[in-house]
């Protein structure tokens, strides 16, 4: 029998590699309000973030489903994802066709959620794991990789029950993980938005003395930070932040 899911009102291991190449602070930034930041040393692309995340352990490895729905129509994996004492297996099972994925469904505990992957099955690779912000579980399932990710965020109930909270489309890549705001030691849902600007007709007047350098991109990323509540996730804040390197796609 299926759980339906109550609509809130308001992927292999290289996605993991790639949320956790952005987690490595080094220094602090103020988010007491929407501001824009630059890094503009050379070469530190992937090292600056204005956050202190609380993903950087071995556990985020342990308590991740990949799927790669063309090595394998269903996949599972028994972990204790809410981190409540008990296990929960969680199983992605794809339908395979000559032209690619048709379709693709997620189940816990052998009960089919109620959730329409649509077009965004058709993807080489997909990510679930849980993350705890306001005390609250929120189930996250990374889709794709290179240039045409989503993320979807659910609130993982008592009843080991998804509602859908919200669906974003990166503008190349995306993620979703839960981090701590230095200013306020608040802990809050970062979705961090990324997208690398090859043509220095696209950067910020303080990279520009970088534009006769060879193979050089600045990257911009767009944090948002999300608290949960009664109504599901508030957008309490966003902020950008560019920084440059060598290109790397």
């Amino acid at each position: 029998m299926k759980k339906k899911i109550k609509q809130k009102k308001n992927l292999g291991k290289r996605f993991l590699a790639g949320a956790l190449a952005f987690t490595c602070l080094v220094q602090p930034v103020d988010f007491a309000s929407a501001k824009t930041y630059y890094f503009t040393k050379f070469g530190s692309v992937g090292k600056h973030a204005p956050y202190k995340s609380d993903s950087i352990d071995n556990e985020v490895y342990k308590r991740a489903l990949y799927y790669a729905p063309f090595d394998k129509a269903t996949q599972s994996k028994t972990y204790d994802f809410d981190q409540d004492g008990t296990k929960e297996k969680v199983t992605f099972s794809g339908k395979i066709a000559n032209s690619g994925v048709k379709s693709v469904t997620i189940s816990i505990n052998g009960n089919a959620v109620d959730y329409d992957f649509g077009e965004r099955c058709n993807t080489d690779a997909m990510m679930f794991f849980v993350e705890e912000v306001d005390g609250e579980k929120i189930g996250i399932i990374h889709l794709g990789y290179c240039g045409e990710e989503s993320v979807i965020l659910f609130h993982w109930t008592d009843e080991d029950d998804l509602e859908l909270l919200k669906e974003l489309d990166g503008k190349s890549h995306i993620n979703a993980y839960a981090a701590t705001d230095k200013a306020d030691n608040t802990e809050y849902l970062y979705v961090e938005d990324s997208i690398q600007l090859c043509s220095p007709k696209q950067w910020p007047a303080q990279f520009k003395k970088y534009k006769k350098k060879k193979n050089v991109s600045v990257t911009k990323r767009i944090f948002r930070k999300y608290s949960y509540g009664v109504s599901g996730l508030t957008l309490e804040g966003k902020d950008i932040y560019y920084e440059v390197g060598r290109a790397y796609e």
